[in-house]
């Protein structure tokens, strides 16, 4: 009898590296939402790179803001700025929905934007529960370009005139 043969034993395939798996577009998508809250006046904006920690997401994007109806404003725009670059929605649907929140979190997969109000960001203090996440280079705006800067894509009014010209009185 001839021996039987048997399949060869591959060695188990290394496990993959948790090396910065972000790519430039995510990088740069993290660093425009970062100025677009620095824009809309979020304080304290910070980019905490949470690649290698966790293989949810790559980036947190953290800013404080003053009330629930500014988080909710700046929510709405991060939103659209997010759709337009990937064609992708905030995976948690239901993140505006509450009237009062002092923390919303937005879920795009890659990127989670935190907007918290000044007692949770004391609170919750994600800067120091991820004090060992490396931090990408975020430099705010001088006050008052940031304003003029950051301005949300709004469609022509023109054609919306509730009173002519005076050109087109006579």
């Amino acid at each position: 009898m001839s021996p039987k043969k048997t399949a060869p034993v591959r060695p188990p395939a290394p496990a993959p590296t948790r090396e910065n798996r972000a790519d430039a577009a995510t990088t740069a998508r993290a660093q425009a939402i970062a100025q677009l809250l620095d824009g809309k006046q979020a304080e304290g904006v910070v980019i905490l790179d949470v690649s290698k920690a966790l293989a949810i997401t790559d980036y947190f994007v953290v800013g404080t803001v003053r009330n629930t109806r500014q988080a909710h404003a700046i929510a709405r725009d991060v939103d659209a700025l997010v759709k337009a670059e990937t064609g992708r929605r905030r995976r948690n649907p239901g993140a505006l929905d509450a009237e009062e929140s002092a923390w919303i979190l937005l879920d795009y997969h890659d990127i989670v934007v935190h907007l918290l109000q000044a007692e949770a960001r004391t609170f919750y203090d994600l800067e120091t529960m991820w004090a060992d996440a490396p931090r990408l280079a975020f430099t705010p705006a001088p006050k008052g370009v940031a304003e003029e800067a950051v301005q949300p894509k709004r469609s022509d009014r023109s054609r919306f005139r509730i009173l002519p010209d005076e050109d087109e009185k006579s």
